[in-house]
């Protein structure tokens, strides 16, 4: 990306940044989603890289979202007589299993070692990067029910991985634009690629190193002329600056089982397996854990390893049942009821459909619409993926048979195990724009997260069993809403 600012900006802010996914994550090359293999951005190695323009795009969003009048000054615009952009970021890649960045050509044997023994890899993170996982998806139709044509795939990447980039930014002596788009990066507005309302793409800053380069001083002007773009080797005249803690625009809500819960089923192929094999468990993903500081200095030893599995509480999940129960509640608040009196029955249908999914107004607005539908968008609010180790809780076991409708009794070869939680979790919820909880789209959703806190709404698989029931620990997450809603 190329740079250009008036000659009385001639500050040169130089950041080397590396960031850790708290999520799965995927990023593309912009092609159309069809296998994550031939899709998935990398570097000549192949493993994934993280592109400067799609970095770029993502940060000027947020940086638009919060400072619309100076977005246009600090990343260019196209219309005639405005200058380009006054930020340059590098390509983001990936670290290896001992903490360092990977910017050059790697032989096999670095990644699966000297037998080339995929079972055995000498670098298990790396080797981790090239594999693709995948979490199945399904959407509900305008009953709360599974659609029978919904089911699909998410090819993604562990969560965990390590990248480091470099920020460069032009800018006037004394401006304070550098710091606000530092603290941008620790916030919570901005996600990487692709699927970031489903809470993909969510990330930490681990790492900040930064310098200031004065042009008109020959010593500043010698060292940027000098500085190297190789990611691996940085520059040991740059400073540490330490994490910026920032109150984001999210909500917290903690909660508590009314009756045991699962998320998922099938077997989990990240879990440890019990000797019985149960059929239905919860989901589980393994990730990328660091064991030591990104700043230690003895890089012998790997800092980086494999967790076998967590078990995940997609944000997908919540989200689909939070916005059956939104479009319940606004159609409420509108006084639009499912026994209007209509003509045929295909009327009605048509009519059920204008109301329900992503065309009712409070989903479209709070959750998107899909890509390819009119007036697609990402919509206003995401939910976090919630990660509890499996070397955790004990899991609950509950055997269940088949009944025959005709007699009653037991159906052969229909027995069938369970193995589920009993766990407390936080929720969270990211919300992007100003969001008026006294407009019916606010008071919808806000309805939605009552239903969940007090045990109405259901979460999780087999809520027809019981299954599913949460109620809130702390009365008082409500104070987390700005601006504060008029009626509980």
């Amino acid at each position: 990306m190329s740079i250009s600012a008036p000659k009385d900006h001639f500050i040169r802010r130089m950041a080397r940044i590396t960031i850790e996914f708290t999520s799965r994550f995927r990023v593309g090359r912009g092609e159309p989603e069809t296998s994550l293999a031939a899709d998935v951005a990398s570097d000549p190695n192949g493993l994934p890289m993280i592109p400067g323009e799609s970095m770029a795009g993502a940060l000027r969003a947020a940086f638009g979202r919060r400072y619309p009048e100076a977005v246009n000054s600090i990343f260019g615009s196209r219309r005639a007589g405005e200058l380009g952009s006054r930020i340059q970021i590098s390509d983001a890649h990936i670290h290896d299993q001992y903490d360092r960045v990977i910017d050059e050509v790697l032989s096999l044997s670095r990644i699966y070692g000297e037998q080339n023994d995929k079972a055995s890899p000498s670098d298990p993170v790396l080797q981790d990067a090239l594999a693709i996982q995948r979490r199945d998806m399904v959407r509900r139709h305008h009953r709360g029910a599974v659609d029978g044509s919904g089911k699909f795939e998410a090819e993604t990447l562990s969560r965990g991985h390590r990248f480091t980039l470099q920020l460069e930014m032009i800018e006037k002596p004394e401006s304070e634009e550098w710091p606000a788009l530092r603290s941008l990066w620790y916030s919570q507005s901005i996600a990487l690629g692709a699927k970031t309302r489903s809470g993909f793409g969510r990330f930490k800053v681990v790492h900040w190193r930064e310098r200031t380069f004065d042009l008109t001083k020959s010593n500043d002007f010698k060292a940027y002329a000098c500085i190297d773009s190789r990611l691996d080797r940085c520059p040991i005249d740059f400073t540490d600056l330490p994490e910026i803690h920032r109150v984001d625009s999210s909500i917290s809500i903690p909660l508590r089982p009314l009756s045991a819960w699962c998320f998922g089923g099938g077997q989990s192929q990240a879990a440890p397996e019990p000797k019985d094999k149960p059929t239905l468990q919860p989901f589980a993903e393994p990730g990328v854990v660091w064991s030591n500081p990104h700043s230690a200095q003895d890089s012998s030893k790997p800092r980086g390893r494999i967790e076998p599995g967590f078990w995940v509480i997609p944000g997908t999940g919540i989200k689909g049942a939070l916005a059956h129960r939104v479009a319940f509640h606004f159609n409420r608040l509108q006084g639009y009821f499912a026994d209007e009196p209509l003509g045929e029955e295909t009327e009605r249908a048509d009519w059920l459909m204008q109301h329900t999914g992503w065309r009712n107004p409070a989903v479209a607005h709070l959750f998107g619409v899909p890509s390819g539908k009119p007036g697609q968008s990402q919509g206003c609010v995401s939910i976090d993926d919630t990660l509890i180790s499996t070397d955790g809780p004990e899991l609950d076991r509950r055997d269940h048979v088949a009944i025959d409708a005709m007699t009653s009794g037991s159906l052969s070869g229909k027995l069938f195990t369970e193995r589920l939680l009993r766990v407390s979790l936080n929720l969270r919820l990211q919300i992007h724009e100003d969001l008026d909880w006294n407009k019916p789209h606010g008071k919808a959703l806000l309805a939605a997260l009552d239903d969940l806190c007090h045990g109405r709404l259901a979460l999780g698989g087999g809520t027809g069993r019981g299954h599913g029931r949460f109620e809130v620990t702390n009365p008082d997450w409500r104070n987390q809403l700005t601006p504060k809603p008029t009626n509980p």
